[in-house]
């Protein structure tokens, strides 16, 4: 399952073309985001995971579509192993903050991004061009995982992964404008697995699962896909190497905003998630239903930036509260977490981040919070520039 995993990240990757040394593609913007959120909240402890390597991997947001479809965000809900990760609702965290963590890159050199506590380096990011080619690098301090994304014609190209301590190495590259081919090779377990993505006219249409075995390719699984009348995702089917339909995702439209997606396995329901938009087409509350999940997200904003997110788990005695503050150039400013008690209605305030920027309106220092307002965690940003290839 993992591979599709990657594979549909590969999908929500495709951006509009980009030029200039400011700004630079959404998808690229929201790697970012993703990354270093993805560290805030897990306390800047966590290896850099495989799974996560896209910008909001699972991106619904308010659904403006670019000319690929994102018919794959159901993976998310439907697999174990990826929400072990990290915890599950921190994904809608990631799919709200639309304020880029860094907004300059530079167009003639290579910038490099080194995450420090202390002494202590966390790990590192880095930024260069090769040509027509942006390409984006995460690190760790041991350098022993490294991914790498690159961004060119308003694509991803390619994208590769390594993890020396685990042996794990996946890469993923487009080929022309009609096929994507991804593959992980697994040392420790001995997989090989293969997988091709065909397109007809800009999107999606298959996909194919292989196991390498003895050199040779072996169909583990085929995803077709069909577009509704408005060029949106409208149903995906998995078929066994056999040809037969085993899963499928059934998507529901007003207008153009997606409100309701099931997934099936055979005919018993393994996922239900409903979508509300406010007046202005964003999202105001996302309800997800499945054996597992059962939650409810309320989304508040202010000028058109996320400033409450309200999360309730049916399973859980309380609410999950996060209150964003942007400066006045709109970039995020501060995230409070705080729980809600269901019963009292006591709020207890239990982290609180803080966002400083530089001069150029990169990030460059986050301080942590506890619930008694003392600094727990300093991290600052270090930024070395370097001649950029010619």
């Amino acid at each position: 399952m993992i591979k599709k995993c990657l594979l549909a990240g590969i999908v929500l990757l495709m951006v509009t073309q980009t030029r200039a040394q400011i700004k630079h593609p959404e998808s690229l913007t929201r790697l970012v985001n993703s990354t270093l959120l993805y560290q805030v909240l897990n306390d800047f402890d966590r290896t850099i995971p495989l799974v996560l390597f896209a910008p909001g991997y699972f991106y619904v947001g308010n659904l403006t579509y670019s000319k690929n479809p994102l018919f794959n965000e159901s993976i998310y809900y439907e697999n174990d192993e990826l929400i072990k990760t990290s915890s599950y609702y921190q994904k809608e965290i990631f799919d709200v903050v639309d304020a880029g963590f860094i907004n300059y890159i530079p167009a003639d050199s290579i910038m490099q991004a080194r995450v420090i506590e202390g002494n202590q380096l966390l790990f590192e990011l880095k930024f260069m061009r090769k040509g027509d080619t942006l390409i984006f690098m995460q690190t760790d301090a041991e350098r022993s995982r490294n991914k790498t994304v690159g961004f060119a014609m308003g694509k991803v190209i390619s994208v590769s992964y390594s993890d020396t301590e685990r042996e794990i190495n996946y890469f993923s590259t487009l080929q022309g404008d009609t096929l994507r081919i991804s593959g992980m090779i697994d040392g420790k377990t001995g997989k090989n697995t293969r997988s091709t993505m065909h397109y007809k006219n800009g999107f999606l249409t298959e996909a194919s699962f292989f196991n390498l075995i003895s050199g040779k390719e072996q169909l583990t699984s085929k995803d077709l896909y069909y577009m509704n009348e408005i060029s949106k995702p409208a149903l995906k089917q998995t078929l066994n190497r056999k040809g037969r339909v085993t899963d499928s995702t059934h998507y529901y439209y007003d207008g153009t905003n997606l409100v309701h997606y099931q997934s099936f396995s055979g005919n018993s329901e393994r996922l239900s998630i409903s979508f509300v938009y406010n007046r202005n087409g964003k999202l105001s509350v996302k309800t997800v239903k499945s054996p597992v999940r059962n939650y409810t997200s309320d989304y508040s904003y202010s000028n058109g930036l996320i400033s409450d997110l309200e999360i309730d788990d049916k399973m859980k005695s309380f609410r999950r509260h996060f209150v964003f503050t942007s400066d006045a150039g709109r970039k995020l400013a501060g995230i409070e977490y705080i729980t809600i008690a269901k019963e009292s209605m006591i709020e207890n305030p239990e982290t609180r981040w803080l966002f400083g920027y530089n001069e150029k309106g990169n990030i460059n220092a986050i301080k942590v919070m506890d619930d008694r307002g003392l600094i727990t965690r300093e991290i600052r940003l270090e930024y070395v520039f370097y001649p950029g290839a010619r």
